[in-house]
């Protein structure tokens, strides 16, 4: 018999397509992975949200530049990180990104706070719809059509985006 440990540690698909891989079991099939920020795709968000626009606010949300953070975030953020940012702080492309990178781990460290599986699905939930409604969807089954259409439509945009930047 052959020794397999010559293949330990190596990918038969290489680490692109085990990204795009893992992106789609996470959304399809629901399965669990640990977080990782390597897993959030922030140039994807970045589209969505504001295709890019470090200037973009959205009045009805009230939420900021490219990755639009809300006031909410911002305030964790600053008491958590005991930093002074102020709403238009978040105009700025670094300062924007840094907030939305702590808020991924955050979100990663909530769900697992609630005993929520951290997979794509729950993440962009969490970052598109709010922590609170996805742990009550989480209560109530986890059914990926009971998620509104904008949240399934958010996520059915991050996986394309994703998959099309890493293919």
């Amino acid at each position: 018999m052959r020794s397999l440990s010559r293949y330990r540690g190596k990918s038969i698909f290489g680490p692109v397509r085990n990204l795009a891989l893992g992106i789609f079991l996470g959304i399809f099939f629901s399965t669990d992975f640990a977080y990782s920020q390597a897993f959030i795709n922030l140039q994807a968000i970045k589209t969505i949200e504001s295709d890019g626009n470090c200037l973009a606010f959205n009045s009805r949300t009230e939420c900021y530049g490219l990755y639009q953070i809300s006031k909410v975030c911002l305030n964790d953020f600053n008491e958590l990180n005991h930093a002074s940012y102020s709403t238009q702080d978040l105009f700025e492309p670094s300062i924007n990104e840094k907030i939305a990178s702590w808020y991924f781990d955050r979100i990663g460290q909530m769900l697992n706070f609630y005993r929520i599986p951290v997979s794509i699905e729950t993440v962009i939930a969490s970052y598109n719809w709010g922590i609170t409604n996805v742990v009550r969807w989480y209560g109530q089954g986890a059914d990926i059509m009971e998620l509104p259409e904008e949240t399934r439509s958010y996520i059915e945009k991050y996986v394309q985006l994703s998959m099309a930047q890493v293919l």
